[in-house]
């Protein structure tokens, strides 16, 4: 059986074909990540505007295109954070629904995190010892302190990249002034995320999604002088490299940002934001070990799959 999974999040829409035979094996046909920024602009008014609707709508457009020629005998959309907050985001997937005859399921924050551990375990063995997975979206954040055989604790905040640049309105490149404002904003939220992490004595991070993919591209390309392979499941950080290539990010301006190797054009300014959160996690929760999943949620959603929980 062929099928596509699409991510449908705030800041890209992302499809995975796969095949799956009848022993659950799955061989990944295609993928792809569009740029919308479905939040540009009103994620923090709850609203899509009507410039990030259209977006959206082609996105869609052009991925029912590609579905269609890979000859897809089912197509699953999941919607997150930007669909489930906005006033006119059950009108983006009644409209989807009309032009395209594509279902898309808004999911609740607790569902997506659920999906993230699972695609991340498709990606890495956990192992025993006890990890915090990331998840950093332009709507909303998961994390999920968890094992290879179990989740122990999970909460997602509406504390995505996109809802923290609209609402701080950094300058550039960004003060330090406005760092300490941030931290102190996600501090206020994050408490019981440090408390979890104490009580459950989590010394790694596993991040999985875009920020993370962009900083393993930026740190393989700048210090060790070579590209990632596009099949790989994970990288594996050194903290040091997370640390410098951090520092290099917030002296930067956007100027030089866009000229950054492995930094794609899309999270440019998302990309400042994200180095605070994971600098800030890192220093609260006690981080010892650092690395990447190449997989996240549509994983996730062929983890459903493969299970025949979809």
């Amino acid at each position: 059986m062929r099928v596509a999974l699409l991510d449908l999040g705030t800041n890209t829409f992302n499809m995975l074909i796969a095949d799956i035979d009848a022993n659950k094996n799955y061989r990944k046909i295609y993928a792809s990540k569009v740029p919308v920024k479905l939040g540009e602009g009103g994620i923090n008014e709850n609203r899509i505007t009507e410039a990030a609707f259209e977006r959206g709508l082609l996105a869609i457009h052009n991925q029912i295109i590609r579905l269609k020629s890979f000859a897809c005998e089912q197509a699953l959309a999941f919607g997150t954070s930007a669909l489930r907050s906005a006033t006119n985001g059950q009108e983006f997937v009644d409209k989807v629904a009309e032009l395209y005859d594509l279902n898309i399921k808004i999911i609740s924050g607790d569902h997506e995190a659920q999906m993230i551990y699972q695609g991340v375990k498709l990606s890495l063995d956990l192992g025993d010892e006890k990890s915090l997975i990331m998840d950093i979206g332009g709507g909303s954040n998961e994390f999920i302190i968890a094992n290879q055989h179990e989740i122990f604790w999970k909460k997602s905040y509406p504390l995505g990249v996109s809802r923290l640049l609209q609402w701080l309105k950094p300058s550039d490149p960004i003060s330090a002034n406005e760092i300490q404002q941030l931290k102190d904003h996600l501090n206020e939220q994050m408490q019981d995320l440090y408390e979890a992490c104490s009580e459950h004595g989590v010394k790694t991070l596993i991040g999985s999604s875009g920020s993370f993919d962009s900083l393993s591209e930026m740190i393989s390309i700048q210090y060790h002088n070579e590209e990632l392979d596009e099949d790989r499941k994970y990288f594996d950080f050194k903290l040091d490299d997370f640390h410098r290539i951090k520092e290099t990010i917030l002296q930067s301006s956007k100027e030089k940002r866009m000229e950054m190797r492995g930094l794609h054009r899309i999270r440019v300014d998302m990309i400042v934001m994200a180095v605070v959160m994971i600098d800030l996690v890192i220093d609260k929760c006690h981080i010892e070990n650092m690395r990447q999943s190449a997989y996240s949620l549509k994983e996730g959603i062929l983890f459903d799959v493969l299970e025949g929980n979809l």
